[in-house]
Order: C-alpha cells, then structure tokens, then sequence
C-alpha cells in the first residue's frame, strides 16, 4: 500500500513547490506595474488646470506649462507685503493621470505681489509670470486697470520718469466685481534739465480723460493748460520752474478703472548768457552796470579797463546778476571795455568815459598837507570796510537824504569839487556832499543797514560808516555825537549822530558820502531819490 502511494506523494510535493513561482509570476508583475502607476500619477505631467473646483479649465499646455513653472519657482517668504485676508484668493487645481495638487493662489492686484498658499506655507510668484497669469481669461479681472499710470517727460535727448515723483489714487474692479484702491506717495523730488532750444513734452503711459500742466517761476504762474500744449511753452531763462501735473481718469463704457494722478518736478532752466549794459556813457562818479541774464549760478570772470574791478563787483540781486562798474573820480576820459566770461563763453562791451566840469572848495586855515595825509588814512580805512560786502540787500526801498527839512540844512560843497587849502591845490577831492545847518541838527540813517564803523578818523572827526548791503554804504562825517555803535543794525529814518565840526570841516557841516565797491559816487545822481533799480543806475528795495 506504501508502494502504491508513494507516486501520489511525490506529484503532491511537486504541484505545492511550485505555487510560490506561480504566485511571483502572476502577483509581482501587479505590484510593479500599480507602483509604477503611483509613482507616474505622483510626478507626471499635468494633464489641466482647474479654478474654483471646475469654475475655470485651463487644458492646453501653453498655460498648463505656466501654471506649473508658476509652482516649481515659487520662492519661500515669511510675511506677505498686505494682510493675507486682503488678498483675493482662488483655489487652484494641477490635475495628473491619478492624482492632483491643490493650491490657493492670492491675488493683491499687482503682479509684484502674487502669492501662493500650501498649507500654512507661502511663496512669492515671479513677477513676470505673474502678469501673464493675470491676464488670462478668467483671471484677467483681479487686476483690471491696477497698473498705475506713469508719466515721463522729454526735454531735447533726455526721457526722465516721474513715477518717484507721482501721487496717485488709483481704484480698480477685483474678482468679485467689487472697486479696491491703491494709493502711492512721491518718493523724492525730481529734476528735469532744459536748455534753451529744447522743448518740453509730457507723455502718459495711459491717456488721461483729463489733465492740466501748471508751470510756476518765483510763485509766479507762467503757463497754465493741456500736456499736449507744452511744448509751445517757452522760457528763455535761468531760473527754476515748479512743474505740477494733474490727470484724471473716468469709469466709462468697458473700462474697469478711475482714478487721480497729480506729479510734482523741478526744471532746471539753463539759457545763453545775456549782458546788457545800462548805459553807453558815464561821468566819473557815475556808476554803469550790467546786466547779466541767464548765468545766476555760473563763476563770472572779469577784464576791465576801469581800475579796481573784480569779481567782487558782480552781486545778485532778485534773479539776476548785475556787475556794478563805479567810475573812480580820477578816471580819464575815452572809451572803456569789460570782457565777461562765463560757462564757457565770452563777450566783451565798451562804453565811455565822458569828461565833466567840477567846481572847487576853498578852506581856510587848513594845512594842505596835513589835510592830504589824513584824507589817504580815511580812504585806506573805507577801502579796508569794503573789501568783504554783506552779500545781501539790507535796504528798504528809497535812499533819503540824512537831514530833514526841519533843520533847514543846505550843500555848501558838491561832489567832485577840487580843494584848496590856504590857498594851495590838495590831493584830496570832494567825495561827498557837505550838508550846513546847526550844530546838534539829528543826523538820520540814510537807509537800512549794519554800523560797520562808529569811531573816529583825522579827516572826517567823528563817524559812522553804514553798510547796506551788495557793495552799498554811506559815509557820515564831522558829526558832534555818535548815537549809534559798531555792528548794530539800524533803520532808515534812525538818529544815528548829530551835526558838529569835528576833522577837517570847514565850518559846522555834515559830511554825506555814498561808496559802492568802495568807491566814491555822487549821492545826488547815484543814491538819492526817487525809487528805482540797479539797472536804472539808483537803489531800490524793490
């Protein structure tokens, strides 16, 4: 019986040996292929892009290719620039063969600020991918009409953006068909150069329904109108002109968007150099000035044939540079040149020296000589007060004569006039007038200034000195009393001494002189009087 059964033994060993290769051959194959299928689902292409659940299906690849460079080159941030909650999220949906990645993408309507959520996670959308993402179909809506307008303006060959210098309120319709704002300050002043022959063009990145260009000089408006105008604006200048620029733009038809726009810049206006003189001829004594338009803020060099001109003669007065040329007693008569040089260029004028009569001083008692060397002291010391003048005008309007009416003071000596001593010929000159009237007569600052000097000189006995400003002063002599002291300020109209006869006075006098750049001028024809300007060869506040 064993003999029979054995062979049923064996065949049963040999089926039961081979279930496991069977199993392996028919299970393991299985095992591999649903592994590889998970791994595939896992990793594969992205076969759509779904929106809101379904709301929106992107399946060609030029955009399933966007959306998945969009997730690979996210960057990693700790804090968004806004809010989480005012960003305007969507949920998105990369759909594989058997599985699928969701996102929320947030929206804050600029594409430099378009995130990603994973989780509690957040990344940053690349900028440029993130305006091809807002622009398409379905999407289009969470940024319509965001972008800021920009404007630039072209002056000759440059093109200078204003977007640091633009205020902008700035509404557009989100997703949800509601209006949000976004608002942006100026970040810094801006400067535009202008040349002379340049005109100026405003462009706007997006056409305003509205605008108007407002161009200001010293708080004066100098054009007022449209941008597309401008150009026919013309300024042939130095100076600086406060540009405004204000635009609107209205929600009309399929525009999603309005809002305001107002910009702020500074045009640099550079123009040719312009001199004009004030007048052809002169007298000595006199003073001639130029004019100097257009180089308020280039170095000003100067050749002259008049003695003892120099840079220092050129002042700035409102605006303008004028060069004061006074004409020194002494100075021949004949033509005369000044050579100006300045950024880059130069131009020479002439004008002339006339030849004028003056009339002579006789004084008694007075030694010559004595007289000449205490004369040369005065002016070594006015030379001396003058050298460095106050830069700026501290007088207030017309220059008044030093004595009142009341007083019943008359010249007794005109500028210019020759002086003998006893009966001989001094070096000296008459550089002022000579005012006669009561000693102790209140003697009144000519105009506003600062007391430079209030002493004593052998020539002019008791002093005051005045400056007012730009090269300017008057000179008050033989005074009795001083009522005022060194660098004090004093008014026009102020007591600042009393007549007597103190240096060489010929009698009780006030001696009145007018100094500009240190020299001597009649105070008659330069100084005093009605109220005019530099140009016009008198002295004004104005």
């Amino acid at each position: 019986m064993n003999g029979f059964l054995a062979p049923d033994w064996k065949k049963n060993m040999k089926k039961k040996s081979l279930k496991p290769l069977i199993f392996a051959l028919i299970f393991v194959p299985i095992l591999i292929a649903a592994a590889a299928i998970w791994i595939f689902s896992a990793n594969g292409e992205v076969t759509a892009v779904e929106i809101n659940g379904g709301d929106i299906v992107y399946e060609d690849a030029e955009t399933i290719e966007l959306f998945t460079r969009i997730v690979d080159k996210a960057q990693k941030i700790d804090e968004p620039a806004h809010p989480i909650d005012e960003y305007q999220k969507y949920s998105v949906t990369l759909k594989r063969f058997f599985s699928e990645d969701r996102y929320t993408f947030c929206f804050s309507g600029s594409a430099a600020d378009c995130l990603i959520k994973k989780g509690k996670s957040l990344y940053k959308i690349d900028t440029e991918d993130a305006k091809k993402l807002m622009m398409l179909d379905g999407l289009r809506a969470v940024s319509v009409g965001y972008e800021m307008p920009e404007i630039r303006v072209t002056s000759g060959e440059n093109a200078v953006s204003l977007a640091q210098a633009q205020s902008v309120k700035w509404n557009y319709r989100l997703a949800d068909s509601s209006f949000t704002e976004r608002s942006h300050e100026p970040e810094k002043e801006i400067s535009v150069e202008k040349s002379a022959d340049d005109a100026i063009a405003i462009e706007f990145s997006l056409e305003p329904d509205w605008n108007n260009v407002t161009v200001t000089n010293a708080d004066k408006i100098v054009y007022d109108g449209e941008a597309e105008n401008l150009s026919s604006f013309i300024f042939n200048s130095d100076g600086r002109l406060d540009v405004k620029i204000s635009a609107r733009w209205n929600e009309s038809g399929s525009r999603e968007y309005f809002g305001e726009l107002e910009a702020k810049f500074v045009l640099i206006c550079d123009a040719p150099a312009e001199y004009t003189l004030s007048s052809q001829t002169a007298y000595p004594g006199e003073l001639v000035t130029v004019l100097a338009k257009n180089c308020l803020e280039d170095e000003i060099e100067l050749e002259c044939g008049i003695a003892g001109i120099s840079e220092k003669n050129v002042v700035s007065y409102g605006s303008q540079r004028i060069i004061l040329i006074p004409i020194p007693l002494d100075t021949e008569p004949g033509e005369y040149s000044i050579l100006i040089k300045a950024d880059g260029e130069e131009q020479t004028l002439t004008f002339g020296v006339e030849k004028k009569k003056f009339g002579e001083v006789s004084l008694e008692n007075v030694d010559a000589d004595n007289m000449d060397r205490a004369f040369r002291k005065l002016e070594a010391k006015l030379e001396e007060l003058s050298a460095m003048p106050t830069e700026e005008m501290l007088w207030d309007g017309e220059f008044i004569t030093p004595m009142d009416e009341i007083s019943g003071a008359w010249i007794s000596a005109q500028f210019g006039s020759y002086l003998t001593a006893d009966g001989k010929t001094a070096w000296a000159r008459q550089l002022g007038l000579d005012y006669v009237a009561p000693v102790g007569s209140y003697i009144r600052a000519s105009n506003a200034g600062k007391v430079v000097f209030a002493g004593t000189t052998e020539y002019t006995g008791n002093t005051v000195v005045i400056d007012h400003g730009l090269g300017i002063y008057t000179v008050y002599g033989n005074l009795e009393t001083l009522l005022v002291s060194e660098n004090t300020t004093v008014f026009k109209f102020q007591n600042i001494g009393t007549l007597g006869n103190t240096g060489f006075a010929g009698g009780r006098c006030l001696h009145f002189e007018a100094r500009i750049m240190g020299v001597a001028v009649n105070p008659s024809s330069q100084l005093l009087g009605t109220e005019l300007d530099f140009f016009d060869l008198r002295l004004s506040g104005n």
